[in-house]
């Protein structure tokens, strides 16, 4: 990402702006080609992309307790945790992806911004959230933080609030998502990181 060079110093491996030049903007994005001075002293450029303001974007693992599970001799009832995915054209990627919602930061609240793509892509909003953790999705070019939340919903929705956006919502049990992503036929890579995540805090349950 850099171009002319010249001479200068830097501190130890840190790049250091020079000038920010923003070349482009709209509702979503800012786009900066900034002036910096790389670790060797060279002065080039390099791309930095701003969603929503600076405001953080998020993903929800949504989750639900199914009771009506039954083990293998079809007599007990078991309790089985199913996760919420979203069908959504990626323009970019010119196809359809499943994964768990997500979005822009609407609100400077990340729990805000996340109730309300909850509401939009599953169509309600959920009984409780919890803060799992702050991720950075490419940190080599946006300089966006996203907000990964837990939620738990007494029910399975599955009429989004914004049709133009999602076009399915199902709920399939961890094993399920697990066995998607072993496979490859999950690879949103928000998803992958969110499965991480709740793995590490404890909340997958693998029946």
């Amino acid at each position: 990402m850099s171009s002319e060079v010249s001479g200068g110093t830097s501190i130890d491996g840190v790049i250091t702006q020079v000038a920010a030049r923003r070349v482009f903007e709209n509702n979503f994005v800012t786009v900066f080609d900034d002036d910096v001075r790389f670790t060797d002293g060279r002065i080039g450029h390099y791309l930095r992309i701003v969603e929503a303001q600076g405001r953080p974007g998020v993903a929800m693992i949504a989750t639900h307790q199914d009771a009506t599970h039954q083990d293998a001799t079809h007599q007990d009832a078991t309790h089985q945790d199913r996760v919420a995915l979203v069908r959504t054209f990626r323009y970019t990627l010119q196809r359809f992806e499943w994964g768990i919602p997500r979005g822009f930061g609407q609100h400077a609240d990340p729990a805000l911004s996340a109730r309300a793509e909850l509401i939009e892509e599953l169509g309600a909003a959920p009984d409780r959230m919890q803060l799992l953790a702050t991720m950075t999705p490419n940190s080599g070019l946006l300089a966006t933080s996203v907000s990964v939340f837990a939620a738990r919903y007494p029910s399975m929705p599955t009429t989004p609030g914004d049709t133009a956006e999602v076009s399915a919502v199902r709920w399939p049990t961890w094993n399920e998502l697990l066995g998607e992503i072993s496979d490859g036929r999950i690879v949103d890579g928000f998803t992958l990181a969110a499965v991480g995540i709740a793995y590490g805090k404890g909340l997958v349950h693998i029946g």
